[in-house]
């Protein structure tokens, strides 16, 4: 299938152009993580992202109009308080956490929700705390183990 946009605007949204960093291409959207903290600007499209850093040590999510799926098994919380922000509208964020880590979303929803669907049986570790904050508009956020 032939594309209908001209070449400048095929290599602008390429390289990210604009604020949103849409990728026109493939839907296919990219995250960054670097040294402990993850970065995900997310718009009309998808993203899949697996934290290996040692050390979690926080994470700036956006998502509109699209999905976005956060796995932090594979890593550790630092100790005290460590924050997630997120600003999700018409999407959905689901975040992958081990069941033994302490959590506190303070989420604020408009049409939507969050919620905490990992298995609580487990010993949690009370030295670390992972807070979830932000804006919810028409979407959700699901926490899964």
């Amino acid at each position: 299938m032939k594309s209908h946009m001209s070449g400048r605007y095929q290599d602008w949204t390429k390289r990210g152009g604009g604020h949103i960093h849409m990728n026109m291409e493939n839907k296919e959207q990219q995250c960054d993580s670097e040294n402990g903290y993850l970065r995900s600007d997310n718009a009309f499209g998808s993203v899949r992202h697996v934290v290996l850093d040692e050390l979690f040590k926080g994470a700036s999510i956006r998502a509109s109009f699209g999905g976005t799926v956060i796995d932090l098994r594979h890593t550790h919380l630092a100790p005290g308080e460590t924050y997630i922000d997120i600003d999700c509208t018409c999407s959905g964020i689901e975040l992958y956490i081990p069941s033994d880590w302490n959590v506190v979303p303070q989420c604020n929803a408009f049409a939507g929700g969050c919620e905490d669907k990992r298995w609580q049986g487990a010993n949690i570790n009370k030295e670390s705390t992972l807070i979830i904050r932000g804006n919810i508009s028409f979407g959700g956020l699901e926490i899964k183990d």
